[in-house]
C-alpha cells in the first residue's frame, strides 16, 4: 500500500508517468479485511488510545469533577515498550458500574481495564501470618476475590469485542488501520531459475526450488529455510553463500552447526564445491590453549565458508566488553547460517504476562549468545546477513513464531508494533488465566494459558516475507510414500484393567484428591505411555505376549528384512519411551525377538552403542553399506544429523514421540533425497483403546496448520482460530 501512495504521488508530480506503476500494483492489492473477520481485545497493539477512552466512557459513563466541568483522562500507549497506561484509574469510585457491574469492592473497572491492556494477570491478595518471612507476613491469593475480578474481566472483554465494530465511522476508521499496517502487503516470489552456479561440481545440480531459496537469500534481508528434513537444506547454504561470495554480497560467511555433524558439512561442502577453501573448527581444535589462534584464524584468513560446531561458536565472546580477546564483533561475518535453528528457540521472552505456561521467561544463556550475535552481524551488515534452517520451526507451540521473528524479522515488527512479546499477544493469542492449586497443594497460583490463536493470515503473510517453505515430494528425488501403514495391537486383559486404574487416577489428581509429589498428570501420561508399549515395563510380573507392539513390529521388520536381502535394504525403529538399560526394555526385547526370527544378530545396532562422533560415522557407514540392516534407536539420538537414507526402505514408529516435531525429525530420516529406493513405507504401532490413536491424530493436525501458516497459506475459514490443545498436546 505504501508503494502504491509513493507511485501515485509520483504519478501526479510527474504527470502521468508512472501511470502503468500504480495500476500494476492497484491489480495486487489486497482486498481489505470486514471487521468481524478481525481479532481484536483491549491491549491489541493497534488500536488507538482514544478509542479505549471511548470505551471507557460507554462502559462507566461521562465523567465529571465536582465543578461540574469534564476533566481530560487520556489513556497512553508506549507501542515501543508495550505499555498501557490509564489515568485517574479511581476516579469512578464508588459509583456501581466501576464497584459492582464491571468491577469489585477489592479491584475497580479500570484497574481491571489497565491489566487488561497490559495483558496482565488479575490477583487479589490477603495478607497472612508468615514464621519464615521477615516481616512476619506473606502475601497469598484470595481465591474468591481474584475469580470474582477475573469474570468481570471476561466481561469487560466480552463488551469491548461487541463494542467496537458497532459504530460505523470507528469501524471503518480500525478497518483501515489494521489493513494498512498488517493486511496490505504482498509476499515475494522469489525466481532463481536465471541462476549459475560457476565452480559447482558437474556432477551437482540443484533442484527449482532450491535455486529459489537461493535466489531468496541473495535478495533479502534474513531467511528463513523452512524446507521440511531431508529436502537438501544444507546445499541451498552451501550455494547461497558461495554465489553471494562471488558477486560480492558477502565476503565472509559462517556456518554455525550441531557438533556432531561438522564431519558432514565438511564433506557435502566439498561435494558441491571441490575447489572450495574451507575451515572447519571443531571442539578437537577448540580448546584453551587452541582458541585464541583459531579465533585469529577465522578473523584474518579468506575462506569461502567457515564451519564452526554449536559449542565452539559459544565460546566465542560476543564483544569486548569483559573479555581482553578477539570477540565475535571483531570477525567481519557478514553472513550467519545457522542449522538445525529450532536448537536455539529458547530464547528469552520479556512479559507482563505472567507465568505462562509453555513460555521461557528465563531463556538460556546459548540462545541469549546467539541473538547478541545476530544482532552484530545485522548492525554491521545494514540490517542483513541471517540465515535460520530448520525443518522444524514450530515445535510446540505457534508462540515458537514470535521467537522466529524476534531473531531474523527485528525492524519489520517494530514496523508493526509488534516487537514485544505482550503486543504480539494482544494481535494474535488469546490468553485465558484461572486459578490452580499449587504443587504442595497449600497455596493457590495463577496460571495463565494461551487457549486460541487469531489472525493467523496476517501472521501467515508477515512471517511468509523471511521464510522459504517447502514440503518434500517424490518430484524432488524423494522416494514414493503413499501413506502410514498403521498396525493395530488388541488391548490385552491386563491393559484394560491397568487403563481402568489410569482412569481412577487420573479422577483422583482431577479432584486433588492425590499428593502431586506422589502421583501427577505427568506421571500419569508417561505411566499410560509405557503400559501401552508394553506391560512388563509397569508389571514385572507381566510375561510375553503375542499381542505385543514388540511382536507385531518384529514381525513386520522380519518379512521386509528377508524380501529385501537381495539389496540389502535397511531399516530403523524408533522409541523414546523404553531406552537401553540393565532391566527389561524394548530394545533388547526387539533384538531378542529378530533373532530368534533368523535376524543375523550382527546385523542388528542401536544408536546408544555409539560412544563418541567416530564411532556415530563408523556405525552409519556400516548402514549406509547394509552391513547394519536394522538399526535402533530415539528420537534425540537418531532423529538429527543421521544420512543413513541410501538403502532405508522401512521405517517403525514404534512408539508414539512425544512432540509433533520429533515426527517430522523421524521422517526425515527416510523421506529424504538420496534413496535407492522408489518407495519406502512408515508402520505405526497403535494399541487398542490406549491414547496412541488420538495422539497421532493431534499430531498430523498440528502438522496441517504448521505448514499452512509457514506456506503463507492460512486462511480464516481453514484456520481462523487455532486451539492451542491442538499444537501442544502433551
Amino acid at each position: 500500500l505504501e508503494k502504491l501512495k509513493e507511485a501515485k504521488r509520483a504519478n501526479e508530480k510527474y504527470k502521468g508517468y508512472f501511470a502503468n506503476n500504480v495500476a500494476a500494483l492497484e491489480a495486487v492489492l489486497p482486498e481489505k479485511i470486514a471487521g468481524e473477520d478481525i481479532y481484536v481485545t483491549p491491549g491489541s497493539p493497534w488500536v488507538p488510545g482514544d478509542v479505549i477512552d471511548d470505551f471507557i466512557k460507554h462502559l462507566l459513563g461521562e465523567y465529571y469533577e465536582e465543578t461540574n466541568k469534564k476533566a481530560k483522562f487520556s489513556t497512553v500507549h508506549d507501542a515501543d515498550n508495550a505499555v498501557w497506561k490509564i489515568p485517574g484509574k479511581t476516579r469512578y469510585s464508588g459509583q456501581v458500574k466501576s464497584n459492582s457491574t464491571y468491577g469489585t469492592q477489592r479491584i475497580e473497572a479500570l484497574q481491571i481495564m489497565e491489566r487488561t491492556l497490559n495483558m496482565r494477570p488479575i490477583t487479589v491478595t490477603d495478607d497472612e501470618e508468615s514464621h519464615t518471612a521477615k516481616s512476619g507476613k506473606r502475601r497469598v491469593i484470595n481465591r474468591q476475590e481474584t475469580m470474582l475480578a477475573a469474570e468481570k474481566q471476561q466481561m469487560i472483554i466480552g463488551e469491548f469485542q461487541k463494542w467496537v465494530w458497532q459504530d460505523d465511522d470507528r469501524k471503518k476508521r480500525l478497518e483501515n488501520i489494521y489493513y494498512e499496517t498488517y493486511a496490505s502487503g504482498v509476499v515475494r516470489e522469489y525466481d532463481g531459475s536465471f541462476l549459475s552456479f560457476p565452480e559447482m561440481s558437474e556432477k551437482e545440480n540443484l533442484f527449482g526450488y532450491q535455486k529459489n531459496a537461493v535466489a531468496r537469500i541473495m535478495f533479502s534481508s534474513n531467511s528463513l529455510l523452512a524446507h521440511e528434513v531431508g529436502s537438501g537444506k544444507t546445499f541451498v547454504m552451501i550455494a547461497a553463500g558461495m554465489k553471494m561470495r562471488q558477486i560480492g554480497i558477502s565476503k565472509k560467511n559462517m556456518y554455525v552447526v550441531p557438533n556432531s555433524i561438522v564431519g558432514q558439512w565438511k564433506s557435502l561442502f566439498e561435494r558441491l564445491y571441490p575447489g572450495a577453501n574451507v575451515l572447519c573448527i571443531e571442539p578437537s581444535c577448540f580448546t584453551p590453549n587452541k582458541r585464541e589462534k583459531a579465533i585469529l584464524g577465522i578473523k584474518n584468513g579468506d575462506y569461502d565458508g567457515i564451519v564452526i560446531a554449536y559449542s565452539c561458536f559459544g565460546e566465542i565472546p560476543a564483544s569486548d566488553r569483559l573479555h581482553n580477546t578477539v570477540c565475535f564483533a571483531d570477525l567481519g561475518i557478514n553472513t550467519l547460517f545457522v542449522d538445525e535453528a529450532h536448537n536455539y528457540k529458547n530464547l528469552l521472552i520479556k512479559t507482563k504476562i505472567g507465568n505462562v505456561l509453555g513460555i521461557s521467561v528465563n531463556g538460556s544463556a546459548k540462545c541469549t549468545d546467539m541473538y547478541e550475535k545476530i544482532r552484530i552481524v545485522q548492525m554491521q551488515n545494514s540490517g542483513r546477513g541471517v540465515v535460520f534452517a530448520t525443518g522444524t520451526p514450530i515445535t510446540n507451540s505457534l508462540t515458537d513464531v514470535y521467537v522466529m521473528q524476534k531473531y531474523l524479522q527485528y525492524e519489520e515488527m517494530s514496523i508493526a508494533k509488534l516487537q514485544s512479546f505482550d503486543a504480539w499477544v494482544g494481535m494474535f493469542a488469546e490468553k485465558v488465566t484461572d486459578v490452580e492449586i499449587g504443587v504442595d497443594t497449600s497455596k493457590f497460583r495463577m496460571a495463565t494459558r494461551f487457549s486460541k490463536f487469531h489472525n493467523l493470515p496476517e501472521l501467515a503473510k508477515l512471517l511468509a516475507s523471511v521464510t522459504d517453505f517447502h514440503r518434500v515430494d517424490g518430484e524432488n528425488g524423494i522416494p514414493n510414500f503413499s501413506g502410514y501403514t498403521d498396525d493395530t495391537v488388541p488391548k490385552t486383559n491386563e491393559l484394560r484393567l491397568y487403563l481402568e486404574n489410569i482412569s481412577k487416577r487420573a479422577d483422583a489428581i482431577h479432584a486433588n484428591m492425590a499428593d502431586p509429589k506422589v502421583d501427577n498428570m505427568l506421571k500419569l501420561t508417561t505411566d499410560g505411555r509405557k503400559a501401552a508399549l508394553d506391560m512388563r515395563l509397569v508389571d514385572s510380573c507381566a510375561v510375553f505376549t503375542c499381542k505385543s507392539k514388540a511382536a507385531h513390529c518384529a514381525g513386520n521388520v522380519m518379512n521386509i528384512y528377508r524380501k529385501m536381502s537381495s539389496k540389502k535394504s535397511t531399516q530403523l525403529i524408533f522409541c523414546d519411551t523404553s531406552t537401553p538399560k540393565p532391566e527389561f526394555n524394548l530394545y533388547d526385547e526387539m533384538k531378542r525377538l529378530l533373532v530368534n526370527m533368523g535376524a543375523a544378530e550382527g546385523e542388528i545396532a542401536f544408536i546408544h552403542d555409539a560412544k563418541n562422533v567416530r564411532e556415530r560415522e563408523d556405525m552409519f557407514s556400516a548402514v549406509q553399506l547394509g552391513k547394519i540392516r536394522i538399526l535402533i534407536g530415539s528420537t534425540s539420538k537418531l532423529g538429527l544429523g543421521v544420512n543413513v537414507q541410501n538403502k532405508l526402505v522401512a521405517l517403525h514408529h514404534l512408539d508414539v514421540p512425544w512432540r509433533p516435531a520429533d515426527m517430522v525429525q523421524r521422517e526425515g530420516r527416510i523421506l529424504r533425497q538420496g534413496n535407492e529406493n522408489e518407495e519406502v513405507e512408515i508402520y505405526r504401532y497403535i494399541t487398542e483403546g490406549s491414547f496412541d490413536a488420538y495422539s497421532w491424530q493431534l499430531l498430523e493436525s498440528k502438522q496441517k496448520v504448521i505448514s499452512s501458516i509457514l506456506s503463507g497459506g492460512a486462511d480464516r475459514r481453514s484456520c481462523g482460530e487455532i486451539d492451542d490443545a491442538v499444537l501442544n498436546y502433551a
